[in-house]
């Protein structure tokens, strides 16, 4: 994204709108990047590498189902 990073496009969505799964897909490792991501809500952390559809896959099948919750 050129003019945001991941964590910056993050913290805007979670400003607007709370309620919506949010997974930061990266090609950075660093436990800082993990730290930032998670203290600002991401539901997930993925880094890039190996097959994205099987990590798609795991991340939506690990996410709690909380269609009954408001604000979503």
């Amino acid at each position: 994204m050129p003019d945001m990073d991941g964590i910056q496009f993050l913290i805007e969505v979670r400003a607007q709108v709370w309620k919506v799964p949010f997974i930061l897909f990266t090609g950075r490792g660093r436990e800082e990047v993990v730290t930032l991501a998670i203290n600002n809500g991401a539901d997930f952390y993925l880094q890039k590498g190996g097959n994205p559809d099987a990590q798609f896959a795991w991340a939506f099948t690990s996410y709690p189902d909380d269609s009954s919750a408001e604000n979503r």
